[in-house]
């Protein structure tokens, strides 16, 4: 029985009341009004129609909660896509701390510390140098003295983890993936490619690696350019005047002390990265200034260069002691030192 004193007060009774008729006005509305018309063909069901609800408002959720995610920066001349590097070329800086030349040294760094440039943010001589490597790599041109749009892309999902549809690689982009992994070594002339390498033998390790030569390919840059006359090894020697591609093999009859005693001279091969504006950059061993395995503009030694040689792919097949025979003739009538170029 209830008295004056535990009575609910009047205010308590109206707010119920008030809850009461909102309650049943939402539910009214509901399923009366944005219900889909009855038919007997599409029997009336509340729970499957709340479902429904329920799972819009969950997907709208999600969609606003993507609406915040923070994209890329948008800069360079082609706004278009959300590629912060698009249109970075040789000789801009940044405007700002860490702007995208740094970040991209800063990524090409990761890629390969070894590489010959410093985050300066200065798009400089280096960095082109170190580009156009980068470009060769993932099959994406050789021009490194500007970033076009698949280079951009590359860029940005490296630097985001994106995941990338993986392609066919070309033969070019086989042998320098396993060369770019020997930069940073230090030259000494017979290295074995573990602590030390010279030149003939960080092309030959390169091309083995890639699966596109034999392990009994000679080490010495003579022999390598003898077997591209001949076009074995799955090597084959441009005609004079034909212009060379990236990722040639090239070859120098630079002057030394061995220089008479090798092949028509051959002391020196590296890999032909192309011609960036007026400079010729090669991927080699270098016996001089650095001496290791780094990336050089050899430009000034353009009268020194003895031929270029395509890589055509692995060689049908190979006898062994025809090549054991080649080089065997090569020490006794040529006097080609056994620990091969410089």
């Amino acid at each position: 029985m209830q008295t004056e004193e535990n009575r609910p007060p009047v205010a308590c009774k109206s707010a119920r009341k008030f809850i009461y008729f909102v309650s049943g006005v939402i539910f009214f509305s509901l399923f009366f009004f944005t219900a889909p018309p009855l038919s007997a063909a599409t029997p009336f069901e509340p729970l499957s129609f709340t479902t429904h609800l329920l799972n819009d408002y969950i997907h709208l959720i999600q969609f606003n909660s993507l609406l915040r995610v923070e994209t890329p920066t948008i800069t360079g001349p082609d706004s278009s896509g959300l590629e912060p590097y698009l249109g970075l070329a040789e000789d801009q800086s940044d405007s700002e701390k860490n702007g995208p030349i740094s970040r991209m040294q800063k990524l090409l760094l990761s890629w390969n510390k070894n590489l010959p440039l410093k985050v300066s943010g200065h798009y400089d001589k280096a960095t082109s140098m170190s580009v156009t490597l980068y470009k060769l790599v993932h099959d994406c041109g050789h021009d490194g003295s500007y970033i076009d749009r698949e280079t951009a892309h590359q860029l940005l999902a490296m630097e985001y983890n994106w995941p990338i549809s993986k392609k066919e690689c070309s033969l070019v982009a086989q042998v320098l993936n396993e060369a770019v992994k020997f930069l940073g070594l230090r030259y000494r002339l017979g290295g074995s490619g573990v602590k030390y390498i010279d030149c003939g033998m960080f092309t030959r390790m390169a091309m083995i690696s890639a699966g596109i030569a034999e392990k009994v390919f000679n080490r010495t840059a003579a022999m390598q350019y003898r077997y591209a006359e001949q076009g074995d090894m799955g090597l084959f020697l441009r005609p004079a005047g034909e212009p060379p591609q990236p990722g040639d093999l090239v070859f120098f009859n630079w002057r030394t002390r061995f220089q008479k005693r090798r092949y028509k001279g051959i002391t020196h091969v590296g890999f032909f990265l192309g011609q960036v504006g007026d400079r010729l950059l090669v991927l080699e061993a270098a016996s001089r200034g650095e001496r290791r395995v780094t990336i050089k503009d050899r430009s000034d030694s353009i009268n020194r260069i003895a031929g270029y040689a395509q890589i055509v792919g692995p060689p049908a097949g190979v006898d062994i002691f025809d090549y054991i025979n080649m080089a065997a003739e090569d020490l006794e009538n040529l006097m080609v030192p056994k620990l091969g170029g410089d």
